[in-house]
């Protein structure tokens, strides 16, 4: 916080001089001093940031202020946190073993609880096991899996399964055939992204709330790895920076058809393309973690901050000098900045302010990963 000096008015009173009397002179009067107005620490992210972390023992939920300096831990339960979404209002769910919480500073509130499931059982995985916990934008409504996808209505406390897995069955034989589970809403929290897992590999589709339609995703048997909608919901982008089991590159699907649009190939003038976490700018310009190689190379690529024009391609330019080798990255929407969790040997490392316009990198924290926006 900057110490600003406080600044003391001083009037001096000057007495008139008259033909008779000699000239005189009233002293100064010091006035009381005016009280500063508080302030505030400068504001050096977009949002409060929320990540997980091991930092102090067990894995916890923190927050780190928008002033990039103010950290908190929030949960400080006896067993690790597994996972955790939070909404945009500040709602905070976090799922430990079989149950999903509403985050309170003082007692938490089990939204969901199936903690009484026979974890050994052969079809626990595919019924009763609760993972992937995501807030709708406005904190009302929370996603699970279980069985299926789950919608539950957070002021009511009813809830209503979408999407049912499939299995199959033959005596003591149990066999998937589709597990579902959501990923992420839309910015306007009208359609949810949805992974389906097959024995094959694994695909992706969009439930939307209004009509309660399923739709899938086109594309290759394994659809990976990070996806990232539009800020008007009406397309996602999904790209690859993979190679082995899932290919690399940049795609644009439509939402309401699922209709898919190659932005970045995999392979192209002899180099394969390298593409991660995407990022559309409202005025329809993407931004992206991207390199290209001739040859394959055994251990992942340091990805290079680009900006580009929607096609993926056109005016695509480097906006830092430094490459990364991530973990996971954090876009504000702007896309002036992103945060970015670097790989480390223990699989997660310090967090790390990237600015778009090449200013030196800070680093934010020691060590987290599964890095969102909050308030």
């Amino acid at each position: 916080m900057r110490a600003f000096a406080l600044l003391l008015i001083v009037l001096a009173l000057v007495g008139c001089n008259y033909p008779t009397s000699p000239a005189v002179v009233t002293p100064p009067t010091a006035q009381p001093s005016p009280t500063p107005a508080p302030t505030e620490a400068p504001r050096v992210l977009p949002h409060a940031l929320y990540f997980l972390s091991e930092r102090e023992g067990s894995t916890a939920i923190w927050r780190l202020a928008v002033d990039g300096v103010s950290l908190q831990r929030l949960t400080n339960e006896s067993e690790p946190v597994d996972e955790y979404d939070v909404a945009s209002d500040g709602t905070l769910v976090y799922r430990i073993q079989n149950r999903v919480y509403l985050y309170n500073p003082t007692s938490a509130q089990a939204l969901v609880d199936n903690a009484s499931a026979d974890a050994s059982e052969p079809s626990f995985a595919y019924l009763e096991a609760v993972r992937a916990p995501r807030l709708a934008p406005n904190g009302a409504t929370l996603a699970y899996a279980q069985g299926g996808v789950w919608l539950f209505d957070l002021a009511s406390g009813n809830s209503l399964r979408v999407l049912e897995n499939v299995i199959e069955s033959e005596d003591d034989s149990i066999t998937p055939v589709e597990l579902y589970a959501p990923v992420s809403w839309s910015p306007d929290g009208l359609q949810l992204l949805i992974s389906i897992a097959t024995p094959e590999g694994s695909g992706l589709g969009v439930w939307d709330v209004r009509s309660e339609s399923f739709t899938r995703l086109q594309g290759e048997a394994v659809l990976c790895c990070q996806a990232a909608w539009a800020a008007d919901s009406q397309s996602l982008l999904l790209a690859s920076a993979a190679l082995g089991l899932v290919e690399p590159g940049l795609w644009r699907y439509d939402a309401a058809s699922g209709e898919a649009t190659t932005l970045i190939e995999t392979q192209a003038e002899d180099a394969y393309h390298f593409v991660g976490w995407p990022l559309q700018l409202p005025n329809g310009d993407l931004q992206y973690f991207y390199a290209s190689a001739a040859e394959i190379h055994d251990a992942d690529l340091p990805l290079y901050m680009v900006r580009s024009a929607a096609d993926g391609a056109g005016g695509r330019s480097q906006m830092r000098d430094d490459a990364f080798s991530l973990r996971e990255a954090l876009w504000a929407a702007d896309g002036s900045l992103a945060l970015v969790a670097q790989a480390a040997p223990s699989d997660a490392g310090p967090v790390v302010l990237a600015y778009a316009d090449g200013r030196p990198l800070q680093v934010l924290v020691d060590f987290g990963y599964e890095l969102k926006w909050g308030e």
